[in-house]
């Protein structure tokens, strides 16, 4: 079976994502107001784009050097690195807000709480997090048919994210829903506390 890191270096080219979590982009960007934004698992630079826009100083990170290769030709004024999340390297307090959007749900179960832990050590406090996730039990391979490929996913039910963000002392300021033709999408709000 293909690695995820392949699977996502062979969309690269032609990766595009729908418009859902539109609303909560914008939400996220006037939560955080300005200064450094990380956009975790950034693929090929969509949300790096309006991020960007807004004026916000956007360090973007995937751990497929294709699609951080496509990021970098589409905002050519952010900052682009091949970097596992699992294996973040910045200094502590360094961005004002945390972009995942649909990054956290490749990340084993029991490997999220120290990802949490990294990721508010590098939030400067009252710092925002965004998180979009899908919406399930478990974890396991779902094989895509308009992919071609398997790909990992971590799916959670709102209660369990809730009680890790707490765990990781974040504020949860707000969980919104999102439906798309496939899935259920949680997303939440939180803060460094």
């Amino acid at each position: 079976m293909e690695s995820l890191k392949e699977v996502y270096n062979n969309l690269a080219p032609r990766w595009s994502q729908t418009d859902w979590g539109d609303k909560e982009l914008q939400k996220f960007i006037k939560l955080v107001g300005r200064g450094k934004v990380l956009d975790l698992g950034c693929g090929s630079g969509i949300q790096s784009k309006t991020l960007s826009k807004a004026g916000l100083e956007v360090t973007g990170i995937d751990f497929a050097e294709k699609m951080i290769e496509e990021a970098k030709k589409q905002v050519p004024e952010a900052t682009f690195l091949t970097m596992d999340i699992l294996d973040l390297n910045f200094p502590p307090e360094h961005f004002d807000g945390v972009y995942a959007r649909a990054s956290l749900l490749h990340i084993k179960k029991d490997k999220i709480r120290e990802v949490l832990v990294k990721l508010r050590e590098i939030l400067k406090k009252e710092g925002i997090m965004y998180v979009a996730l899908k919406e399930g039990k478990g974890e396991r391979d779902v094989y895509d048919e308009g992919f071609g490929a398997s790909r990992f996913f971590a799916f959670y039910k709102e209660d369990e994210f809730k009680k890790l963000l707490e765990e990781g002392k974040f504020q949860l300021i707000e969980t919104i829903y999102a439906q798309t033709e496939r899935n259920n999408w949680l997303q939440f709000f939180a803060k460094k506390v």
